[in-house]
């Protein structure tokens, strides 16, 4: 499966917020289920074009909000508050 990269516009945001909020839209504008995974680190790193640090920040944000939940060796998932 082949994804066109994502180009981040918004200068006065910092990257990780832009990509957290990116896939929020994404997760709401889609089929994506409650409790479903996320791109992993890897694709995300590539989609963006950005470090895996920016998107680690980007999933601690969702995390720290309650969005997704981080199961280590699994994946990033959906929660109910999102």
């Amino acid at each position: 499966m082949e994804t066109e990269k994502v180009i981040l516009k918004n200068k006065r945001m910092v990257l990780h917020y832009q990509i957290a909020d990116y896939l929020l839209n994404m997760m709401k504008h889609s089929e994506t289920p409650i409790d479903g995974r996320l791109l992993s680190e890897e694709r995300l790193k590539y989609l963006f074009g950005v470090s895996r640090a920016t998107v680690r920040h980007a999933l601690d944000h969702l995390s720290r909000k309650g969005m997704i939940i981080k199961k280590q060796g699994k994946g990033n998932f959906w929660t109910n508050a999102s």
